[in-house]
């Protein structure tokens, strides 16, 4: 098996809808999980003349999860 890094991206208001589906999800690849992950915070740009914290937005990848899986597919 291999290992794939599933990256979150988007961010909803979580709703009970939106809960049960990450549940629902959850508990359908549990046996494949390797690393349920975290949601990431706001993100920071680093360049050579400073910093500045970079917008929550629908584009912006909010978290990340393993899982072990023969294919992507």
């Amino acid at each position: 098996m291999k290992k794939y890094v599933l990256l979150n991206y988007g961010f909803e208001t979580p709703t009970p809808d939106v809960i049960k589906a990450w549940t629902d999800w959850f508990a359908a690849v549990s046996d494949h999980m390797v690393d349920s992950g975290n949601p990431f915070s706001i993100g920071r740009e680093v360049t050579k003349t400073g910093s500045r914290d970079l917008p929550r937005e629908p584009t912006s990848i909010t978290g990340y999860c393993v899982v072990n899986a023969e294919s992507i597919d």
